[in-house]
C-alpha cells in the first residue's frame, strides 16, 4: 500500500490534484489503520514517507502537493496525535524545518523564531 501511495503522489504533476488528493487520504487512513493495530513499525513507515514529501529537508522546489503533504501531517498530528508516540518525531522536525526556511526565506526575522522554540 505504502509504495503505491508513494509512486502515485512522486509522480503526481501540478495538475493531478485528484491523485494528490486520493494519495493523502490514503496516508491518513493507513496511519489510522496501523494505529488502531497497534503496528509501530509501519506506522513509522507511512509518517515518515509522507514527512519526506514535504520536501522542508531539501532545497528542491516545492509545489503545492508538498505544501498540501505538510497540511496532511498537520491533520494527521491533530487526529491521531495520541497513538503517534516516536513518529511526533516526524511532526516536530518539520514544524522546525519550517520555521527555519521561513526564516532563510526572510518570512520571520530571527528573533521571532527564537521566540517560537521558547
Amino acid at each position: 500500500m505504502l509504495a503505491a501511495i508513494s509512486v502515485l503522489l512522486e509522480g503526481a504533476g501540478p495538475t493531478e490534484v485528484q491523485v494528490v488528493d486520493a494519495c493523502l487520504e490514503g496516508f491518513r487512513n493507513s496511519i489510522a489503520v496501523v494505529s488502531v493495530f497497534g503496528m509501530d513499525m509501519e506506522k513509522d513507515a507511512f509518517v515518515s514517507s509522507l514527512a519526506k514529501f514535504t520536501l522542508l529537508n531539501s532545497i528542491a522546489e516545492m509545489q503545492k502537493k508538498n505544501v498540501e503533504c505538510i497540511r496532511m501531517l498537520l491533520v494527521i498530528a491533530a487526529s491521531e496525535g495520541s497513538t503517534l508516540g516516536s513518529q511526533w518525531t516526524w511532526v516536530s522536525q518539520r514544524k522546525q524545518l519550517w520555521g527555519e526556511r521561513d526564516v532563510l526565506l526572510g518570512l520571520l526575522p530571527p528573533s521571532t523564531q527564537t521566540r517560537q522554540r521558547d
